[in-house]
């Protein structure tokens, strides 16, 4: 590119990097075939560009028509115009996955094409019938994953689809300075000290390259996560073995990160990073063509390891680690082969019973759960940094490992909800760090989508309450339908005086308080939020927990946040780490990740059921299809009509206050409707004739005035 900039006017190179990107050049070298000096065809051909495996990630492009043809036009003049250069840039310095695409053996009797990192495919020489002396065509033969032994990197020119005529081969040239540098000196480089203070070998762990050139190393690798214990740790355990010699090594580190992120998969790649990081390392030792064998007893990592081309889920949470995973592996010029093995089989057989890579796996899994025990008993945990990762990104002081627009995504969400919850008065800004927000976000997800379409109208204050409609509606009323109260405000929701509210409050209140009970839940938490929820937040909590300590701040802040806040699920971090210590010695699988999810969705449920008893009341049509309200109405009308006084009617109506009045209570609505309206009607035709015989003296007078 920078040869290019020189050449190119500004406003051609954008053009010019799309195609660039398009054929994945990087160096001039990309650019050559093993001869040094001829330009590949491969990289000026479209059609050709699968011919060249990649190592390197570049973003997908799709150039126009003018943008190859500027490509080709500039390639021309940093070359030459028969796309040579003059002098040959000479032999190849450095392992690079873009010369070993295609490689041969020293008699140049096969070649081997790298698709990608696990994946070969054979080409054999073409028999020459004819007799010309052209003996350079190969023909592909078979794909595998374990090629023969290849000495010299090649170049091919593409007949067809399955045949290649052999242009150039090259030799690798050997950097010696590297072998002066100790393989264990080199595998620590660029990373942090405490990433290997785990690290053990025999002798001075350069058997470990004559193994992978024997190939006699075997690698198993495993991962641990004890929620249990601290859901935001993880460990990984690694274990090398030399088959011929026996000569061992162990790598075990323990990493801290957050509730969200550690998990026994990131365990697990954790382990596997730290392996293809070795095998990156040793790509510089060893040219061996022999396959190295790794042990994994989880799935997902080995599907990984078998498309570590393919990108990352925007959704992952691992990418940090998984990326740089993967381009460890696409890296390594060492031959490596992944192999699934089934863990924890020292539970149902005997140690001396199962296969080598079995007792490695084994050997791994007590390896990682070790490093996370000592790790937790001595308070020392790696960082999430490591090696060959293409970039760090710090958000909020915490390393973004799942993928940047998630990431992003949360931190902008927590500064504008910080923000709002406090124009809103519900919680200062100064305390909004002390809400648990992980379990709150944990729970909501698992709730019903409509349960959580409810809660965010409920927080934001615009569900549908007689104070919200009667700013809408002048003919609403802004009072409570149950109790009568003015001022029906979302506070209102889990305080009205109800009976039958209160009724279901006193319900659902118990049937928290035993699901607590049940679930291992301390017992001053029990007693304590039993008594907060039976007096409706009127009684501090730290009054309530005087005589709990254990409780004191978590109290304070409690009562600091307020009951609206505790009703919406919006409880303090330290009432959960209470009941966190509290399950560790309880010696229970329940996590507390798990009673969290279970305590706050019963914390909701108690206001969730107040507002759908208050719906019920209001809405919900019971009998003959007219909802409770509208049948209490109707009786209360019906009631007061009936003390009418039958004065108040004309003559031919008074017989409408002699009906059976137990018959009407106890008869269909609709009757009672049409009497009341008969009465309403009676009623307005006694007012008519009286307001007109006042005005019939006055009409009188008038006309004999006139007359």
């Amino acid at each position: 590119m920078e040869e290019a900039i020189k050449i190119l006017p500004s406003t051609q190179w954008k053009s010019f990097n799309r195609a660039r990107k398009y054929f994945k050049v990087y160096f001039l070298s990309h650019l050559l075939l093993a001869d040094g000096c001829t330009v590949n065809p491969a990289v000026m051909n479209p059609t050709l560009s699968n011919h060249r495996y990649a190592g390197m990630r570049f973003p997908q492009e799709r150039p126009t028509p003018e943008d190859f043809n500027l490509w080709t036009h500039t390639i021309r003049r940093i070359t030459s115009s028969t796309l040579t250069i003059s002098p040959p840039i000479g032999k190849y310095l450095r392992l690079c996955p873009e010369y070993l695409t295609w490689q041969t053996d020293s008699d140049n009797s096969y070649i081997v094409h790298r698709k990608n990192s696990t994946t070969f495919q054979v080409y054999y020489r073409i028999a020459n019938l004819k007799g010309t002396r052209s003996q350079n065509t190969f023909q592909l033969h078979h794909t595998t994953t374990c090629p023969p032994p290849c000495s010299l990197t090649a170049s091919v020119i593409p007949i067809s689809r399955d045949i290649v005529t052999l242009h150039s081969v090259n030799t690798i040239e050997q950097d010696t300075t590297v072998h002066s540098v100790p393989f264990l000196t080199k595998l620590r480089e660029g990373s942090p000290k405490h990433l290997w203070k785990g690290l053990q070998f025999d002798k001075d762990g350069e058997w470990v390259i004559q193994a992978i050139d024997n190939g006699s190393l075997l690698i198993a690798h495993d991962g641990s996560f004890m929620p249990q214990v601290d859901n935001t740790i993880c460990a990984a355990g690694i274990v090398l073995l030399c088959t011929q010699t026996g000569h061992m090594g162990t790598i075990k580190l323990c990493e801290r990160t957050n509730s969200l992120t550690a998990s026994n998969y990131r365990g697990e790649l954790l382990g596997g990073l730290i392996t293809s990081h070795i095998l990156r390392v040793a790509s510089a030792y060893s040219s061996s063509t022999t396959a190295t064998h790794i042990y994994c007893d989880n799935m997902g990592v080995i599907h990984h390891t078998s498309h570590p081309d393919a990108s990352t889920s925007s959704k992952q949470p691992q990418a940090d680690v998984l990326l740089a995973f993967t381009n460890n592996l696409k890296m390594s010029s060492l031959h490596w082969q992944y192999h699934h093995v089934l863990s924890h089989l020292d539970d149902t057989s005997d140690f001396k019973d199962l296969s080598l890579p079995e007792k490695l796996n084994v050997l791994a899994d007590k390896l990682a759960k070790d490093a996370l025990l000592e790790a937790i008993d001595k308070s020392q945990f790696c960082k999430p940094f490591y090696p060959n990762e293409h970039m760090r990104i710090v958000i909020d002081g915490e390393k973004v490992t799942a993928t940047i627009k998630s990431t992003l995504y949360t931190s902008w969400g927590r500064r504008i909800a910080r923000g709002l919850f406090a124009r809103k008065e519900i919680i200062p800004a100064h305390l909004f760090e002390l809400v648990n927000w992980t379990g709150l976000h944990l729970t909501i997800k698992t709730l019903p989508q409509m349960t959580q379409v409810w809660m965010t109208k409920h927080v934001s204050g615009t569900c549908a309450t007689n104070k919200q409609l009667a700013k809408m509606d002048k003919n609403v009323i802004d009072k409570c339908q149950c109790c009568g109260r003015r001022n029906e405000t979302v506070l209102h929701i889990t305080r009205c005086p109800n009976k039958g509210r209160r009724l279901l409050f006193t319900q659902t209140t118990e049937e928290l308080t035993s699901w607590m009970r049940r679930s291992y839940t301390h017992p001053e938490i029990v007693l304590a939020i039993g008594s907060y929820l039976r007096y409706r937040g009127r009684v501090t909590m730290k009054k309530i927990c005087l005589e709990f300590p254990t409780l004191t701040q978590a109290a304070i802040e409690t009562d600091l946040l307020g009951w609206r806040n505790f009703t919406e699920a919006r409880l303090p971090h330290t009432l959960f780490s209470i009941q966190d210590a509290w399950l560790q010695t309880c010696g229970t699988r329940l996590t507390i990740s798990s009673w969290t999810k279970q305590f706050l969705t019963r914390i909701i449920n108690i206001t969730r059921r107040q507002w759908l008893y208050r719906n019920a009341k209001i809405h919900i049509a019971h009998a003959e299809g007219i909802p409770f309200a509208t049948h209490e109405r109707i009786m209360n009308r019906t009631k007061s009509l009936m003390a009418t006084d039958p004065m108040d009617l004309l003559p031919q109506h008074r017989s409408l206050l002699q009906v059976d009045y137990k018959t009407l209570g106890e008869g269909p609505t609709v009757d009672r409707q049409y009497w009341i309206a008969c009465v309403e009607s009676a009623n307005m035709s006694k007012k008519r004739i009286r307001s007109s015989s006042k005005d019939e003296p006055n009409t009188s007078r008038k006309r004999s005035y006139l007359q």
